[in-house]
């Protein structure tokens, strides 16, 4: 067997296995479904369905018509009026007008059937370490929502001093500040600190990233090449010049990377890092270049990777969440009230912390519920 073909073999086998893992979830949910709605009471599945609802959305009020609700637990409108009646009562949850507020999350839990625990159980189990994949890190799946509504009150949110702030558009930079503001209102203890090395970060990451892809698409590429853009295609295709030595060093570069962001995250006590997921605003699909005032113009790759790539590098949990939109057209280089990203990065493998303090912020602001005037 040719190394292109053993490489093909093992690319299918993971995709094979983690498409089985998804179907092994899909299987528990609708098992433990099936079971639910034939042994449990109404107000026992209701209140399991709620819970499940409430996991997925980001606030604890959401849109749910009686009808909706009666075909997902099978029933008519009147058994819903009943179940949703007796957890109303109990001060779990308020139904009025098509709209369900979740007052008690503990009381709700406590008032659905064990299927909903079981189910989560099923899925920790199924998401966590996999003994066939060498890539797997040999870490529990933990809930990442399980401290999602306790607020950020204490965290202590990490702001570098250089390199993310260093060359980014005023709107952008006058967002994050105030994003920055409401989570400190909120209690959390803004600290600045500085990452060094961190300039480095996408060099080594190009590094890694472009041959890596090459690999993967190298059969690909060359039998059908017209089904990539231009864009995409020369960059696999560089990607195959990158000598082996080179992108060892890169791999030994990026252990540096990591080694900084770790001793930030200890030396400083730091719950998460506050960044600009973008330098500057959303930009049209067509643009090539960006303009930050300087000598020249930045080409559009360069621009949408040196704020995100470090934390690839660093192998970070990151999120970015809607924290505003720009202001003004900064002499014509960037446009008006397109939307900006406020990025929240956390210590590996603590994504709950991570959602907790995005789902404080959206709780707090109504950017996320907003569209640009386009």
């Amino acid at each position: 067997m040719t190394k292109d073909a053993s490489f093909k073999k093992v690319v299918r086998r993971h995709a094979a296995e983690t498409g089985q893992r998804y179907t092994e979830a899909m299987i528990a949910q609708l098992a433990q479904s099936a079971a639910c709605n034939a042994v449990h009471t109404l107000s026992q599945r209701c209140a399991r369905w709620l819970l499940q609802t409430h996991d997925r959305v980001r606030n604890n009020q959401f849109p749910l018509t009686q009808a909706f609700l009666g075909g997902m637990l099978g029933v008519r409108r009147a058994g819903v009026s009943e179940a949703a009646s007796r957890l109303s009562k109990a001060g779990l949850i308020r139904y009025q007008r098509g709209v369900v507020q979740v007052l008690d999350r503990a009381g709700l839990e406590h008032a659905s059937c064990e299927c909903y625990r079981a189910t989560q159980e099923a899925l920790e189990r199924i998401l966590g370490p996999d003994p066939r994949d060498p890539a797997s890190a040999s870490v529990a799946a933990d809930d990442a929502t399980r401290s999602l509504r306790e607020g950020v009150r204490g965290l202590r949110l990490g702001v570098p001093s250089n390199y993310f702030f260093d060359r980014i558009h005023r709107s952008v930079g006058s967002a994050v500040e105030r994003a920055l503001n409401v989570l400190e209102d909120m209690g959390a203890v803004r600290v600045a600190v500085e990452i060094p090395h961190v300039e480095l970060s996408v060099p080594i990451g190009i590094g890694i990233l472009m041959p890596e892809a090459s690999a993967v698409h190298q059969s690909w590429i060359r039998q059908q090449p017209s089904r990539y853009d231009d864009g995409t295609r020369r960059m696999l295709e560089a990607g195959e010049l990158v000598l082996a030595t080179d992108y060892l060093r890169a791999q030994r570069a990026r252990s540096v990377i990591k080694d900084e962001f770790k001793r930030t995250f200890q030396n400083h006590r730091l719950d998460a890092l506050i960044t600009p997921t973008e330098p500057t605003a959303a930009t049209r699909i067509d643009q090539m270049s960006v303009d930050f005032g300087a000598d020249e113009l930045e080409p559009f790759f360069s621009v949408f990777v040196r704020q995100t790539i470090p934390f690839n590098v660093s192998g970070l949990p990151a999120l970015s969440v809607p924290c505003g939109f720009s202001e003004g057209n900064e002499g014509g280089r960037i446009g008006v009230g397109l939307p900006i990203g406020l990025h929240i990065a956390g210590r590996p493998f603590d994504e709950a912390t991570v959602l907790r303090i995005g789902f404080a912020y959206e709780s707090a602001t109504a950017w996320h519920t907003r569209r640009p005037p386009i």
